[in-house]
């Protein structure tokens, strides 16, 4: 259990007692619920923080860098994200390839507002991660910044598509 869901079960067991009457504006049994809570969470934080500076301590730096390690874990992951979702992942695929054949750059959202459009699929979650992960595509060395609100404007990259010739 993380600290956040512990931190969360034992506030909603403190103020079990609370109710929208009792809580606002609050009560000083309710405070006095609310300050335990979070004392007992700060306290909590502290005893695994200094748990985990004094396993830091003990690590080994090749325990926590691994080219290789990190590479094939990424592979797998994005395996079985794209095993999870193989129909809506092929659909977007081939949107992504017809954009391709189009424009010849694309990008995630370029995708994703051709899938939602046509298909009704907000989004392909992890899987997304796997969409130009085939032969055709070709990182251009370009960013795009993202639409998608709940992206944040995050930096996506735009991808070259080049049909791999049958030989």
């Amino acid at each position: 259990m993380s600290d956040y869901d512990w931190y969360y079960r034992r506030y909603r067991e403190l103020i079990a007692g609370c109710s929208a009457d009792s809580c606002f504006p609050l009560s000083s049994v309710c405070i006095e619920r609310h300050e335990v809570a979070r004392s007992e969470a700060e306290e909590r934080a502290r005893v695994a923080a200094a748990q985990s500076d004094s396993e830091d301590d003990m690590t080994d730096q090749s325990e926590l860098f691994d080219r290789d390690e990190s590479h094939r874990l990424k592979s797998e992951g994005m395996e079985r994200a794209a095993e999870a979702r193989p129909t809506e992942l092929e659909i977007a695929r081939d949107i992504a390839r017809r954009l391709g054949e189009m424009h010849g750059e694309v990008h995630a959202d370029m995708v994703g507002q051709k899938l939602f459009a046509i298909h009704g699929i907000k989004s392909l979650g992890p899987a997304a991660g796997a969409l130009f992960k085939t032969p055709e595509w070709h990182w251009t060395g370009q960013f795009h910044k993202s639409e998608r609100k709940k992206n944040h404007s995050r930096l996506l990259r735009v991808w070259r598509y080049q049909p791999v010739q049958a030989s």
